[in-house]
């Protein structure tokens, strides 16, 4: 019996050894194969002006080899434009996607360099987004966790935007209306007698003039000019000038007996929500928006000054209340909306309301607050922590959007969430709380996935290792207690042979 003790000790402690060796080789493992690594954006200027180009590398690395990545770089496509480089692919709009599919040759680093090219101001953010599930995997097929770089560039104007004139001035004739900055039409006549003329004119901000045209040789009749008048940025207005040479012996008209105005065209009176604003002319350069440039504009049979945006196929006017509070409005099928603009690295955004859409929430709209600005949204009746926008995108696209309270995000939304204003949905609404059980049930098939490749056939170097120690182990100690039982029952069997064990462990005390 004693025997047998000591057998059952060699066997616990051997097993005791072997767990200990794997818990070491589980060790060791983690410690030569967990693998970091980097994607690092660079940029070689932080600081531009728009029209410039700068240069953008991308660099993956890993001290482990890599054998597969997948992410995106994204970035604000309304502040820049791809100009070129070396990844594979054309037409980005704010996404550039990266694939790594390792060959026979392990590397470690990867690199790409681009090019893009500044359109309008504004601060833009280049950064690095993981795509799909396990986007980052190492030579020994194992997963890692790079760290994700990001790099921000500011755009800013060159200077002024004031591209108007302070005086235009024709030698030997009167313009016709007097000059005014905002004016950008005229006309003069001449004696038959001139063949040409001189022609001043002076930038209100010290800009460049230029002057094209025939007024260094008169033809009899009109002789078209433009002097086109550029703002220190590069922003330019164009001013017509028709200089008439009059046939012998035809005098000059008599000037207008009154002045034409010099200020902007006048204000015209409209209602929104019941409350009267005026449409103005006399903003400046200075409230005009990024991306935005000054025009002419025909609105009740008036001439005004509005701004356009043509990335975004806008024109606004700006609108004065009864208190002379000022601000631009969207004009958009007959329709004024308040002009509120949000943007986040992946897109930009263009508030617009319910009258715009042809579907909305179910609920009343009233005024909602997204990153401190105050828009007209619905809330989610049953979870307040949701906010619903309608909006055009960076695409010129109008939808639905989703506003996350907690996490700061913005999901644009299925049709089957809004409702129809007039009549009952018929589809079965998706609420949020759907949503989140989608994403549950995505959650769980990734888990499953996960299991599936835990019991698959799929082993890395590690696990074959643990598993043959672990059926070594089996294997001996199976056969140690099959030796035992044998031994035992020997000596149940064979009296004599049990007295002999038993002088033996006798002399072996």
């Amino acid at each position: 019996m004693k025997k047998i003790n000591y057998l059952l000790k060699k066997i616990i402690a051997f097993f005791i050894v072997c767990i200990m060796t794997v818990s070491f080789i589980n060790f060791c493992d983690y410690t030569v194969y967990a693998s970091e690594g980097s994607v690092v954006v660079a940029v070689n200027k932080t600081d531009v002006i728009v029209g410039d180009t700068i240069a953008v590398s991308v660099k993956l690395s890993n001290p482990n080899g890599i054998l597969c990545s997948y992410f995106n770089l994204v970035y604000d496509a309304n502040i820049f434009t791809y100009a070129g480089g070396n990844v594979e692919g054309s037409g980005f709009n704010g996404v550039i996607p990266f694939e790594v599919v390792g060959g026979a040759e392990e590397k470690t680093e990867y690199t790409w360099d681009m090019s893009f090219t500044a359109k309008q101001t504004g601060n833009c953010n280049f950064a690095i987004q993981p795509a799909g599930d396990n986007p980052f995997m190492d030579t020994d097929v194992n997963p890692f966790s790079p760290s994700l770089g990001s790099a921000t560039v500011n755009v800013a104007a060159l200077g002024s935007d004031d591209a108007t004139l302070n005086a235009i001035v024709v030698a030997g004739a009167n313009l016709n209306p007097a000059f005014a900055k905002w004016t950008l039409d005229y006309v003069c006549y001449v004696d038959n007698s001139v063949t040409a003329v001189n022609i001043g004119a002076t930038s209100s901000q010290g800009g460049r003039v230029e002057i094209a045209g025939n007024y260094t040789n008169l033809a009899v009749g009109n002789n078209y000019v433009t002097i086109t008048s550029y703002a220190p940025n590069g922003k330019s207005m164009t001013y017509n000038l028709n200089i008439f040479r009059l046939e012998p012996p035809t005098e000059p008209p008599t000037e207008p007996p009154t002045e034409p105005p010099t200020e902007p065209p006048a204000d015209i009176d409209i209602k929104i929500d019941n409350i009267k604003y005026v449409v103005a002319s006399d903003f400046t350069s200075a409230d005009v928006p990024a991306g935005f440039y000054i025009c002419e504009e025909t609105f009740n049979n008036k001439m005004v000054f509005a701004i356009k945006n043509d990335n975004f196929e806008l024109t606004m006017f700006y609108l004065r209340d009864e208190e002379g509070n000022g601000g631009f409005y969207i004009y958009d099928e007959g329709e004024f909306y308040k002009y509120c603009k949000l943007s986040t690295p992946q897109n930009t955004y263009i508030i617009y309301d319910s009258r715009k859409a042809d579907t909305k929430p179910a609920g009343e709209e009233k005024e909602i607050t997204i990153s401190d600005l105050k828009i007209k949204g619905f809330v989610d009746e049953e979870n307040s922590e949701f906010l619903y926008f309608y909006a055009k995108n960076s695409n010129n696209e109008f939808r639905w959007y989703c506003y996350d309270t907690i996490e700061k995000t913005i999901q644009r939304m299925h049709g089957t969430v809004i409702s129809d204003v007039t009549e009952p949905a018929t589809e079965e609404s998706t609420t949020v709380q759907e949503e989140t059980k989608a994403e549950e049930s995505e959650k769980n098939q990734e888990s499953e996935k996960t299991e599936e490749n835990k019991t698959g056939l799929n082993f890395s170097y590690r696990d074959m290792l643990i598993i043959a120690i672990v059926v070594l182990v089996l294997i001996v100690v199976s056969l140690t207690v099959v030796l035992i039982v044998k031994k035992v029952r020997k000596r149940e069997d064979d009296p004599e042979a049990e007295f002999a064990a038993t002088n033996e462990n006798k002399d072996e005390e």
